[in-house]
């Protein structure tokens, strides 16, 4: 059985910080070195047998971008997702820790498999003889979905697809370190989204767009959510929400989506892959750089803080995670959230934010790649 080192259970609202030096997009050895290590930092082995199953979520949003004639026209795209071979090393440090049952699981299109095999996840994975699990089906059977009762603002159930949920399972939630057209960040909690079924996780639609789901979605959604979604728009734009006053309902929903899944996806731990960074909109317009640090932490909402303090945005500015200190979910002032440094060789510091410089990833707000914004 493996389990957490006891400076990460005992500060279970702090945020762990490793750096890295990796000096190329393409040195999968450096990437799965850095795997291990922040894995080696954050897990020990406890000696007692078990038949638990950590379930691995990475962002594995897009595969390349490619012409009409199956080339790749973009090579240094690989921020868009978690890097396959950082993973791979996390992986060989938990079975160095005991753990011999380990799946990778996402969702985010029908296509999943031609995205692992894009990524190279099924070259690391195959090897270690880790499957590789595509959740998003466009029709799920019964027995195929874990549903979660919650009492949100938007959501009364989440489905979730198996595994994740599953009794005696562990949720390991790894993202990247980039920038999102509608969220500014996108880090641990929106990467919790890959793990809603098909059909009822697509929360950058708009209010009136989400009224006209179909009735068996509809039926997850509390019976008043638009009651709430517009009260809590008209509060939060006379609060002074940054953006509010620039836009309709859309990212009120989408914030308060987003905070519901908290309700009902709770990662063992999370890990943000931040050797390579990514700016722009999260998808084909940005760029990729190397900037060599790793976060961790339980609190899925305190991660985001710290990661979107360090990328150059203000996190007391970023909707969803001030939604999400509203909602008592975690605190989006990264000043007051406990920093700590994995220095290696076993060691570890009280830190703060001051001793980490700051990134300069900004983002092509709601996709105008005319203004290049931070928060």
């Amino acid at each position: 059985m493996v389990r957490l080192s006891p400076i990460v259970q005992e500060n279970p609202t702090a945020v762990f910080i490793r750096r890295t030096q990796v000096t190329s997009f393409a040195d999968r050895a450096a990437f799965e070195a850095a795997g291990r290590a922040i894995a080696e930092d954050l897990f020990r082995a406890d000696g007692q047998a078990t038949s638990e199953k950590i379930i691995i979520k990475p962002n594995v949003v897009a595969g390349r971008a490619r012409n009409p004639q199956g080339e790749v026209i973009r090579e240094q795209d690989g921020g868009i997702v978690t890097n396959a071979y950082f993973v791979g090393g996390i992986i060989d440090a938990l079975r160095a820790a005991g753990a011999s049952d380990l799946a990778i699981t996402e969702g985010a299109t029908v296509y999943q498999h031609d995205y692992f095999r894009d990524r190279e996840y099924d070259r690391m994975a195959e090897p270690r003889g880790v499957p590789l699990i595509a959740t998003c089906k466009e029709t799920y059977v019964n027995g195929d979905l874990n549903w979660s009762q919650v009492d949100g603002v938007v959501f009364r159930e989440i489905p979730v697809p198996k595994p994740v949920n599953d009794p005696g399972t562990r949720l390991l939630n790894i993202p990247t370190l980039k920038t999102h057209n509608l969220s500014i960040t996108t880090l641990c909690v929106k990467n919790l989204q890959g793990c809603v079924a098909h059909g009822y996780k697509h929360y950058c639609q708009s209010l009136d767009y989400v009224r006209t789901n179909p009735p068996h979605v509809l039926r997850a959604f509390q019976p008043d959510f638009a009651r709430r979604i517009e009260e809590g728009f008209r509060r939060h734009k006379a609060e002074g929400y940054p953006l509010w006053d620039k836009t309709d309902t859309r990212d009120e929903i989408y914030c308060q989506r987003a905070c519901d899944t908290l309700l009902a996806l709770k990662p063992w731990v999370n890990i943000i892959e931040g050797v390579v960074g990514r700016d722009g909109t999260a998808f084909n317009h940005g760029k990729d750089i190397l900037a060599n640090i790793i976060l961790a932490g339980i609190s899925p909402v305190n991660v985001d803080a710290v990661a979107t303090y360090l990328m150059g945005h203000n996190p007391q500015n970023v909707g969803y995670l001030k939604i999400a200190k509203e909602r008592g979910l975690g605190e989006n002032d990264a000043w007051k959230v406990p920093v700590f440094e994995f220095t290696g060789r076993g060691q570890v510091r009280r830190a703060a934010l001051s001793d980490f410089g700051r990134l300069q990833l900004g983002v092509f707000h709601h996709g105008d790649t005319s203004r290049y914004v931070f928060f």
